[in-house]
């Protein structure tokens, strides 16, 4: 009798993390992973999707919400105030994908040089059940590279010269015969 009831407890386990299983909408991102070089002053966009299979009972994914890890290169830190993105769609319908959703990474022109690793994290909530889904991320690596410095221009005439739209260059030559040139 009681290895029945141990059977049963075991079997009763296993159908309801079978039934979590299956209550669950599930989405996808695309892509897991984005790699870029940033020199410093300047930024960068990507974009992605999020798709959602439904679930068993076709259930829709809303409340999506998106936060950042730390994104770090030794003891540097990019500051997430830097890393903006579209606004989230309000919900993903049973086996649809989003928009392209856009990110933008600026690099401030004092940040240090360096790759840069961290991850976009996405959170959401399935609409029937109102249990959170799993988390998914997007992992980062950006790589900080020096600013390319402006090219030095050449001033002809910058004594004086006010505008150089209306230079003129006069030439002297003289032929003083042969040899004495």
């Amino acid at each position: 009798m009681k290895a029945k009831n141990m059977t049963l407890v075991g079997l009763s386990i296993l159908s309801v993390v079978f039934l979590m299983t299956l209550i669950s909408a599930v989405i996808t991102l695309d892509p897991i992973s984005y790699s870029t070089s940033i020199e410093q002053g300047n930024s960068n966009s990507f974009t992605f999707t999020i798709s959602s299979d439904g679930g068993i009972n076709d259930q829709t994914v809303e409340n999506l919400t998106v936060t950042f890890s730390e994104f770090a290169s030794g003891t540097n830190v990019l500051a997430s105030s830097n890393i903006a993105i579209d606004a989230m769609p309000p919900e993903i319908l049973p086996d649809t994908t989003s928009s392209p959703i856009t990110v933008v990474l600026s690099i401030p022109s004092s940040q240090a040089i360096g790759t840069y690793t961290g991850a976009i994290v996405i959170t959401g909530v399935n609409n029937d059940t109102q249990v959170d889904i799993d988390p998914k991320t997007i992992d980062l690596t950006i790589e900080v590279t020096e600013a390319t410095p402006e090219p030095e221009t050449f001033a002809f005439c910058d004594e004086g010269a006010i505008d150089y739209s209306n230079l003129v260059l006069n030439v002297d030559i003289q032929n003083n015969g042969e040899g004495d040139d």
